[in-house]
């Protein structure tokens, strides 16, 4: 196996699987839902990520060779009842730990995961979709406080299991990533005012991520960087 994509059922991580599969590379789909993701080579299916400590681990400890490559695409940034708040006076307890869950914690139990199975040199590069609305001195607009709070958060792991991976598994790189403004129902009721030029298709974005993650090495573990590859300010 050489990719698996966690957050699988998503308009990006679906469009990973099928780009990978285009491009012959062996990829593990792993999905919330209990359907499986066309052109995966395999799948873990009804999977949400508390369960990964167990069932992740039960898959991946027996495979001769690991996944070289990770990209989480989970994540979430409004709900059906629920928009991002314009207001501090609209920041709800409850919907910003349900955005802490499923933009950062969910991914702390990946990489605990990722953590305990790969070995000290076993090659292994990870992504975690990121978002630029998440860099503290890149916000001039403010809002959005949930969204915003839980990927700077995300992005703080990711930094933070760098300097830990640099020790204990110095041949692995993980880095947060903005993939752009892509047409999925995550963006779909936000994209009124943003310009068509920058408004990417899932396999614009899906080209983009494996091409960067295919070009990482361990030298530039723990940076966040745009779609292009340049790095973003924290």
């Amino acid at each position: 196996m050489e990719l698996m994509v966690t957050g699988a059922s998503g308009g990006i991580g679906r469009a990973l699987v099928e780009q990978a599969r285009r491009q012959g590379i062996p990829v593990l789909a792993v999905t919330r839902s209990e359907a499986p993701v066309p052109g995966a080579t395999d799948s873990l299916t009804a999977c949400p990520a508390s369960d990964y400590p167990w069932r992740l681990t039960d898959l991946l400890h027996p495979l001769p060779r690991k996944p070289r490559l990770v990209i989480h695409c989970g994540g979430m940034l409004h709900q059906a009842e629920q928009r991002p708040e314009k207001r501090l006076a609209d920041l709800e307890p409850g919907f910003l730990h349900h955005n802490l869950e499923r933009n950062c914690i969910d991914s702390v139990h990946l990489l605990q995961t990722l953590t305990a199975c790969y070995g000290r040199r076993d090659p292994l590069t990870v992504a975690l979709l990121s978002a630029r609305v998440g860099s503290i001195s890149d916000n001039r607009l403010g809002g959005w406080y949930s969204y915003r709070m839980s990927k700077a958060a995300l992005n703080m792991l990711v930094k933070t299991t760098a300097i830990e991976w640099q020790r204990s598994h110095p041949a692995a790189c993980i880095v947060a990533q903005h993939p752009g403004t892509t047409d999925t129902p995550l963006s779909r009721p936000f994209q009124r005012h943003i310009e068509a030029a920058k408004l990417y298709t899932p396999e614009t974005t899906a080209n983009r991520l494996l091409d960067l993650i295919t070009s990482l090495s361990p030298a530039q573990s723990g940076q966040f960087l745009n779609w292009d590859g340049t790095r973003l300010p924290w």
